[in-house]
């Protein structure tokens, strides 16, 4: 019995590495597929791809219960979306896909070094419509060479790295991807307020500076002292007589409606 299941392991590891032989580029140069990368200032991420996995249509027929998905930690460069979905469709019916693309920054920084403009992705998810097959893809791909190891192959020296995540659902990346991107969303708020609290204290020490060097020059002006702790007191008192005169004439029910 265990001989009959080892043979029948055998036989699906042959198709997959049959299949695998179809579908890696024999000849390539640039990858064809991969559009030139506009990159617009106010997106941090590529315009060309989805803004997440939410944004993927399925099939009203398609059972996610049977699905299985894998997890590509890192695309050979330059590959893009639909030679992922050529590529993988060879072993198994594909369903949704998605793929991170590089920042717009590093985008400028490489192209301004002189890197080529096509899109590159920086990992993906890839959904498979039977599970079983998915695992047996992760299992034979990972770490072996994406292209023939031709001279001309321009991804000979490339390795898959996949992994099966056993039990995960789309919807699982979806909820992921909404919560990382609320995530992120509050932290750059609380960044902005961070800054903004700065910039307000180093007004205020540059007010306080400047009415500083404006006591201690009245006092030099009136033959007075111009010591550290008497220009602090003068100031401090015209802070009081200040405050003081200000919640004279200030109702306080209006205060508080300031307040809340």
């Amino acid at each position: 019995m265990h001989k009959k299941k080892s043979n029948k392991d055998k036989t699906q590891s042959q198709e997959i590495l049959a299949s695998e032989d179809k579908a890696t580029p024999d000849d390539v140069s640039i990858p064809e597929d991969s559009a030139d990368y506009e990159p617009i200032e106010h997106e941090e991420s590529n315009p060309l791809a989805p803004e997440g996995p939410e944004e993927l249509e399925v099939d009203a027929k398609f059972d996610e219960g049977a699905s299985g998905i894998i997890f590509l930690s890192s695309i050979p460069p330059y590959m893009g979306l639909s030679k992922l979905r050529t590529y993988f469709g060879n072993f198994g019916k594909i369903g949704r896909i998605y793929a991170q693309p590089e920042s717009i920054s590093d985008y400028k920084k490489r192209v301004k070094l002189g890197g080529n403009k096509k899109l590159k992705f920086l990992h993906g998810w890839i959904e498979f419509h039977d599970k079983k097959i998915a695992k047996q893809v992760a299992l034979q791909l990972n770490t072996k060479p994406v292209g023939h190891k031709k001279r001309q192959n321009f991804w000979r020296e490339d390795l898959w790295n996949i992994m099966y995540l056993p039990k995960f659902k789309w919807r699982h990346l979806v909820e992921y991807w909404s919560r990382n991107k609320r995530e992120r969303k509050e932290k750059l708020q609380h960044l902005l307020a961070q800054e903004k609290k700065k910039n307000y204290h180093y007004i205020d020490q540059l007010e306080a500076e400047k009415q500083h060097e404006h006591i201690a020059e009245k006092r030099r002006k009136k033959g007075l002292r111009v010591d550290e702790e008497y220009v602090d007191q003068d100031r401090s008192a015209k802070k009081k007589a200040s405050e003081s005169s200000g919640n004279e004439n200030v109702p306080v029910g209006l205060l508080d409606a300031i307040v809340l």
